[in-house]
């Protein structure tokens, strides 16, 4: 519509037009009386004639996106940002800018700027990742960024996952050929097991190598989560760990075990006794052994045979 005053600017009697079939179709002319719209009913007129300007999106080339922080081929530790700038065609605007890690939507999509997240990379590996940005516009066409790679270098800190035991009440033993341990269930959030270890005795004999692993609920030695240990400290009275070749990833809210390959008369363990385990990292259900090659519960919470006990990270 346009405004017209009477003995005003001249203006065309309604007449025929034709529209850009890209942008739609005239219906009719129309005019306005006493608030009111009132068509002609005759399709194809228009008064005036006003008229506008549009952008057809399927003209138009996608948004351009572009990663601005990390650099590509940078080394970051701790908290850090990511961040990306977005460009859309003109006449049109950016909907939403999603991250992605490693080919995994890091965060919820930003649809208001700055587009920008904070990634702590302490919950992540030391290795190397990916890094790309996907633009959305109002159209709904999508623009890619560039990949760009990014090294996490955090320093490695192993956490033990008992932080008390053996109990001082527990006796020590040698008297049975075979596996003993505990059976354990992680916490909320998956542990990235590094070492294992068992306990050695103040007073103890033999430098037996022992196999300790770790087993799912269904008794399958865990991929990785092996080594070989031999009691070789002076003093005792304390863990001696062993590194596995990589790292075992045990399950959140999943149940395991954790048991050493003992000897009769060789190297003495703490039967079973109270043990504590780091909250975070999960619980201690049971004390455990091998028996005819299936594990077996004593059905006594936060008890351990050995004790064994694992470095996370």
């Amino acid at each position: 519509m346009t405004q017209e005053f009477a003995g005003g600017d001249l203006w065309f009697n309604y007449g025929p037009v034709t529209a850009n079939a890209a942008g739609g179709a005239v219906t009719s002319a129309a005019y306005q009386a006493n608030g009111s719209y009132y068509l002609t009913n005759t399709g194809g007129t228009a008064y005036g004639t006003p008229n506008l300007q549009f952008v057809t999106a399927a003209g138009q080339p996608p948004p351009t996106v572009t990663i601005s922080a990390p650099a590509n081929g940078a080394i970051v530790s701790g908290t850090t940002t990511v961040s990306a700038t977005a460009t859309p065609s003109s006449g049109l605007s950016i909907a939403s800018v999603q991250f992605w890690l490693n080919d995994q939507q890091l965060g919820a999509p930003i649809v208001i700027p700055p587009y920008s997240t904070t990634l702590d990379t302490t919950l992540l590996s030391n290795t190397t990742y990916t890094l790309r940005a996907i633009a959305i516009d109002s159209a709904g066409k999508a623009g890619f960024s560039s990949q760009v790679s990014f090294t996490v270098n955090n320093p490695t800190v192993n956490t033990p996952f008992l932080t008390s035991g053996p109990a001082a009440s527990a006796s020590l033993r040698n008297d049975f050929s075979g596996f003993v341990g505990m059976q354990f269930t992680v916490g909320k959030t998956p542990l990235t097991v590094s070492q294992l270890g068992r306990w050695v005795p103040v007073s103890w004999t033999g430098l037996q190598t022992h196999i300790i692993k770790l087993v799912d609920a269904h008794g399958v030695d865990v991929p990785g989560g092996s080594v070989s240990l031999q009691l070789n400290v002076t003093p005792g009275g304390q863990y001696v760990y062993v590194p596995l070749a990589g790292h075992a990833t045990l399950a959140a809210n999943t149940t395991y075990f954790l048991v050493s390959q003992e000897f009769a008369g060789g190297d003495r363990w703490y039967d079973y006794g109270t043990v504590q385990a780091n909250a975070t990292a999960g619980a201690v259900n049971s004390a455990v052994y091998q028996y005819n090659g299936s594990y077996l519960v004593t059905n006594t919470p936060a008890t351990a045979y050995g004790p064994l006990n694992l470095l996370f990270q």
